[in-house]
């Protein structure tokens, strides 16, 4: 099956991190995403808040949808 996406979308799936190369701050400088974007919706399980603390220092999406599991504490990994 073929999934067709609008011209205007840009799904990524890719591990984050919130400092470095896998920062999504510079996971989105290598598109050409406008840095006043419509919507951010992101699911990371953890360190959230770095993370979007830090795009945000860059980037001003209008909106952000985040799933959190407040039964995993940031910082703290189930094996």
């Amino acid at each position: 099956n073929t999934v067709k996406i609008h011209k205007n979308i840009l799904p990524i799936n890719s591990y984050v991190q919130f400092d470095g190369k896998n920062s999504l701050d510079a996971i989105l400088s290598q598109t050409k995403i406008p840095k006043n974007f419509d919507l951010l919706s992101i699911d990371i399980d953890s360190y959230d808040l770095h993370v979007i603390s830090r795009l945000l220092e860059q980037y001003q999406p209008k909106i952000i949808t985040m799933e959190i599991n407040e039964k995993i504490p940031p910082g703290i990994f189930f094996l």
